[in-house]
């Protein structure tokens, strides 16, 4: 055993927190023989003290390597976690609503649990309303809302977010055509996409209107 492990074993006769958190990851990620249910155990030993992260890691293990009962807990642990603050599990309770792979497709939750991520600073919080808004699903079209959140995002640097808004000002969508704008905007995302051509397989490159290509969510 690793000496930094046997360490956090002594850690854990005092009842220590993160030392049982470690030991969670270590056997989801770093054990010579990974072990879903031993890291299981130990974040399950954490989630009652309330640890956010133990709580994520569970919810994450529970959706990915579970089924039946454990997995139908996913929601309500993320949703503890969710109230203690944790803007991650905001986010996955969004996404899990969106595919419908654990729980019933909710596309009204999914789009509540987005903007909770998006007040909250989740850059692909902001992103995912504003194609909510931008798409009029399940909320009324408004491309002035689209636009508020796509900035957002985009000042945050994030390129996909950057090439939507070019695009839109490009072709006065909801605003003003606005071309030095657009090329601006273009070339910052561009010059990001360059080298990092995957930055999230959740956004999807689509194509509408001939050459006005756009970042979207596949809803």
């Amino acid at each position: 055993m690793h000496k930094n492990i046997t360490i956090t074993y002594i850690a854990i006769q005092e009842d220590d927190e993160d030392a049982q958190f470690y030991m969670g990851i270590y056997y989801e990620h770093c054990a010579d023989k990974i072990d879903i249910n031993e890291a299981v155990k130990w974040y399950k030993k954490d989630v009652d003290k309330n640890h956010i992260r133990a709580m994520y890691n569970l919810g994450y293990n529970y959706a990915k390597h579970f089924d039946g009962a454990k997995r139908l807990e996913t929601i309500d642990i993320l949703k503890k976690a969710s109230d203690l603050g944790c803007v991650d599990t905001q986010l996955a309770i969004a996404i899990h609503y969106k595919n419908g792979s654990i729980i019933k497709k909710d596309l009204e939750e999914a789009f509540k649990w987005y903007k909770i991520a998006a007040e909250n600073g989740d850059a692909e919080g902001q992103f995912s309303v504003a194609v909510f808004y931008e798409k009029g699903v399940v909320v009324e079209q408004n491309m002035q809302e689209a636009i508020k959140w796509y900035k957002k995002f985009a000042n945050n640097g994030n390129p996909k977010s950057q090439y939507n808004l070019s695009v839109i000002y490009r072709y006065g969508i909801g605003v003003d055509v606005n071309k030095r704008e657009a090329t601006r905007l273009q070339r910052q995302a561009l010059a990001q996409l360059k080298y990092k051509p995957s930055l999230n397989l959740n956004f999807i490159l689509t194509y509408d209107k001939g050459e006005r290509k756009r970042y979207t969510l596949a809803l």
